[in-house]
């Protein structure tokens, strides 16, 4: 059944996107405006959300996913992990940021180092640990696995990026804590 044109008049924008208004969200159909809000982009109440806030305290978070994006856009979806890996470090390498690849942390049980081989795959400035990924979609096993690689290493913010999605930025995965 057609829609009455009077209908879809209301998805039409009349101004562009950089005209006098401040929030994006009086540009968007209320749909897309909760799927928005809820994914944490901009917070329509005008209360700071927890996770805008976490890219403001995370200057590199923003980095990270801005050099990953474009590994994503060169070969796109369907390698391995090491290659999307290796070339994120390459990107990472050009955009300045200081990194460490497959390093081992010590981990402490009851006081005492334990031999293991608890890997995290990078960790960015020594405040941001990465996990790479390249499988159908990201699992509560692999936002357990952050959180542990967090835990041990003592740091607070990791994310887990996801390669294997047609757009990078539905396989980010932000963990903190």
């Amino acid at each position: 059944m057609r829609r009455p044109l009077r209908d879809l008049r209301a998805f039409v924008v009349k101004k562009p996107y950089a005209s006098t208004h401040t929030d994006p969200s009086v540009l968007l159909p209320a749909s897309i405006q909760q799927s928005f809000i809820n994914a944490g982009y901009f917070n329509h109440e005008g209360t700071k959300d927890t996770k805008m806030a976490l890219i403001d305290t995370d200057p590199f978070s923003r980095q990270v996913i801005g050099c990953a994006i474009e590994v994503h856009r060169t070969p796109g979806p369907g390698l391995l992990e090491s290659v999307y890996e290796a070339c994120l470090c390459r990107e990472m390498s050009r955009a300045a940021l200081a990194f460490v690849r497959q390093q081992k942390p010590p981990v402490i049980y009851k006081g005492e180092p334990v031999d293991c081989d608890l890997i995290p795959d990078i960790i960015v400035e020594e405040t941001l640990l990465l996990e790479i990924k390249a499988v159908k979609a990201i699992h509560p096993i692999h936002e357990a696995q952050l959180l542990t690689y967090l835990r041990v290493s003592g740091l607070h913010v990791g994310l887990i990026l996801n390669f294997n999605e047609v757009r990078l930025i539905d396989g980010i995965k932000r963990c903190f804590l």
